[in-house]
């Protein structure tokens, strides 16, 4: 028996994807991956162990990661940034803060508030400086077998941890959400004039 066969389908999960690349929907499989994980676990957060707690982190990682490239890849991409350019960033996700901060400033209601916008960014940096490569939670140890991926006297806290993926992760969701209302209510004012849509 194998595990992979060819076939003239194109896999898929759930409801067909709105594009190719599916980021959006890889992004919310990888969240509840991880929150399904952090779950079974119950109050024994503070208990796991690295070896635990590592696929744990690996999963809300990549969701914060497609979560980014999703909103860019919808939103950005209308100023003429294409999907590709997005994509060629590769796992660094410091490159995306300009592209996160010119879409606010296209969108400042969907990016409020101003406390949360910070902490994401402030989040991406973080992870830029420790895991560039979106590999760092893969293993116990780097390359060599025995270097620790955390170093001496660092560990993870999965409780804390899961909490500030989940809050930045419902902030993208949340900010995805307000552009595309705002953008079907000026499809929807377009359509039926300022008279009939504000009811006067």
């Amino acid at each position: 028996m194998t595990l992979f066969k060819h076939s003239v389908k194109k896999a898929v999960w759930g409801q067909p994807s709105e594009s190719e690349y599916a980021l959006a929907e890889y992004s919310r499989v990888y969240w509840e991956a991880a929150k399904t994980l952090v779950q079974s676990v119950g109050d024994k957060k503070a208990e796991l162990s690295e070896y635990n707690a590592y696929p744990v982190a690996f999963l809300y990682r990549h969701a914060l990661e497609l979560g980014v490239k999703s909103l860019l890849a919808k939103y950005r991409d209308e100023d003429g940034q294409l999907v590709k350019d997005i994509l060629d960033h590769s796992h660094k996700l410091g490159k995306h803060i300009d592209d996160l901060q010119y879409l606010r400033r296209r969108h400042p209601h969907a990016f409020e508030p101003d406390r949360a916008f910070d902490a994401l960014i402030a989040l991406l940096k973080e992870w830029d400086r420790n895991d560039p490569r979106g590999i760092m939670f893969r293993y116990g140890t780097k390359k060599d077998g025995e270097t620790r991926v955390l170093p001496e006297g660092y560990e993870l806290d999965i409780g804390h941890f899961a909490t500030t993926m989940d809050e930045a992760i419902e902030y993208l969701l949340n900010v995805e959400q307000k552009i595309f209302d705002t953008k079907i209510a000026q499809i929807t004012r377009e359509a039926v004039g300022d008279e009939e849509y504000f009811g006067r």
